[in-house]
């Protein structure tokens, strides 16, 4: 059956990804994107110019649709308004137009951040997004990812990949203990397409790959997947802050201590939950960065 989906977010990493996908399996699609991006979604898509706090273009953007996947977000900044009007302002205003739609399900790309870090900007920003939601009457699915992977316009793991192959010292932060559970976009969007199931409803989903991993281990094994030697240079987490604030003053940034903190917490989660009840079970990392390989041309 076809679904007529709205993609918030659309030019983003998750966002171009989704849409390729949807059309692929044969869906109508709607892209909310800003009105300076310029990206060729090709013909099968309705592209939909606005933002999140432009209330005539959501109007526009929700008009027929039966599935939103809000995916648009504000990730790193150092100014908390940005992150309160975006990130819960704009899914205030996108959750308001979907009511008035009768829009029916609202699939939230939330964060593990509203559980390991509440305390971050980020985090904070989209707690509150999750809480509106919830309270809004809309049937909702909530979605918590954190580290997603893969394709081209991937800028955590596939960029690392790319250090790696490039430069012959890997800066570390902190002591590299760190734990990661990174999940392939592939895997994602796989979960987005289970979630759209119109018997699953009000519920929230971890999203991970399925198992930790260090980020002294994934910097060794990016090497040992690329067949080449390289050296880890520590920097101490009290440097890069000193760096950061100085930094800070005379460019613009977005970099904080916050995000800098967080590099050095462990951003694991249970996901027993996806696996058993949608069926998931989500590549490895090293599959993964096999596939990071492949698709770059790295190798």
């Amino acid at each position: 059956m076809m679904i007529k989906f709205l993609v918030t977010g659309a030019s983003g990493f998750i966002g171009q990804n989704l849409v390729k996908s949807l059309v692929g399996k044969c869906h109508s699609v709607k892209a909310l994107v800003r009105k300076n991006y310029h990206y060729n979604f090709g013909k099968d898509v309705e592209v939909v110019f606005g933002d999140l706090n432009d209330k005539d273009s959501l109007e526009r953007a929700v008009k027929g649709v039966d599935i939103i996947v809000h995916a648009a977000a504000v990730i790193n900044s150092t100014k908390k308004e940005n992150f309160e009007k975006v990130n819960v302002g704009g899914t205030r205003n996108i959750i308001d137009a979907a009511k008035k739609e009768h829009v029916k399900k609202f699939i939230f790309i939330s964060t593990g951040d509203v559980v390991l870090n509440p305390g971050g900007l980020y985090g904070w920003s989209k707690l509150r997004g999750e809480k509106i939601l919830k309270n809004s009457g809309l049937v909702y699915v909530i979605l918590r990812p954190y580290t997603v992977y893969g394709t081209d316009n991937d800028h955590s793991i596939c960029d690392l990949v790319k250090l790696i192959r490039l430069s012959y010292i890997i800066p570390i932060i902190g002591n590299g203990k760190a734990l990661l559970q990174p999940v392939y976009v592939g895997d994602l969007i796989r979960v987005i397409l289970k979630v759209a199931n119109p018997r699953i409803k009000n519920v929230i989903y971890n999203i991970g790959g399925p198992s930790p991993i260090s980020y002294n281990d994934l910097v060794d094994l990016i090497a040992k997947e690329l067949n080449v030697k390289r050296v880890k240079l520590r920097i101490p987490l009290s440097l890069l802050r000193i760096c950061t604030e100085v930094y800070g003053r005379v460019a613009n940034t977005t970099w904080s201590s916050d995000r800098i903190i967080n590099l050095t917490k462990d951003k694991t989660t249970d996901i027993t939950k996806m696996a058993k009840e949608l069926q998931i079970k989500p590549q490895s990392i090293e599959e993964g960065i096999k596939n990071c390989i492949r698709l770059h041309s790295i190798k």
